[in-house]
């Protein structure tokens, strides 16, 4: 069988599966279009047909294609999901796109990242892929780029926003002086420097927090804070 290309991102689409104060899900689906593009690149525009039939009530589509080793046709389908707003047009449309999935046509997308767009997301807001690569040999995704109707990026495939700065992890001396501060606060909210200095150096043997590592410096808070609340 030939090789069925990947999706190019002028074949997907983004919709909105649903919104809350804090942001979207978004899904990936391919158009109607694609299949049609890649049954023609493939195959031939001559040598591939449908047919759609209503089998116990529901719109199937059949995806026919001629192979000329075996001088006959072969043919996969799939029904549709009835469309809330195109009616049987869009069901026929979608038994069209699922009969593709069957011949492997946009089957990557089952594998695509949960999409999660942080910030206010409006009912009626579009969304598109700007860019999007693969892994060929997996057929999975390496890469995927969306941005609003409004020309703002919005999500990479490793679900960061870049609408914001990420958060930066605090460096080793950051988390000290952190500790340094914490110590701090909790000797002048109990007005104990006294104290803390003869608890400091029966401890640590030392009297200087800044002589302190951060293992030191969390167990000195924890152990003082014992102290004060009368567990020496």
């Amino acid at each position: 069988m030939k090789e069925i290309p990947l999706l190019t991102k002028e074949d997907i689409e983004c919709r909105i599966q649903s919104v809350n104060d804090k942001g979207a899900v978004l899904l990936l689906y391919k158009t109607a279009r694609a299949d049609m593009r890649i049954l023609d690149e493939v195959f031939g525009a001559m040598s591939w047909q449908r047919h759609h039939e209503v089998v116990n009530g529901n719109l199937f589509c059949t995806i026919s294609i001629y192979d000329s080793d075996k001088g006959q046709w072969v043919s996969k389908q799939d029904c549709g999901v009835p469309s809330n707003t195109q009616g049987e047009k869009g069901e026929a449309s979608d038994a069209f796109k699922r009969a593709g999935f069957s011949w492997g046509i946009g089957r990557e997308l089952y594998d695509s990242p949960f999409i999660w767009i942080s910030g206010k997301v409006g009912k009626y807001d579009r969304f598109h892929v700007t860019d999007i690569q693969y892994d060929r040999e997996k057929r999975e995704f390496t890469r995927l780029v969306i941005f609003d109707d409004k020309g703002k990026e919005r999500y990479r495939l490793n679900g960061t926003k870049t609408d914001r700065p990420q958060k930066k992890e605090p460096t080793e001396e950051e988390r000290r002086q952190k500790g340094i501060a914490a110590i701090a606060e909790l000797v002048k909210k109990n007005n104990a420097a006294e104290a803390f200095a003869d608890f400091l150096k029966q401890t640590t043997k030392k009297d200087d927090l800044n002589a302190l590592t951060i293992d030191e410096l969390q167990s000195v808070y924890k152990g003082f804070k014992k102290w004060l609340e009368g567990g020496k």
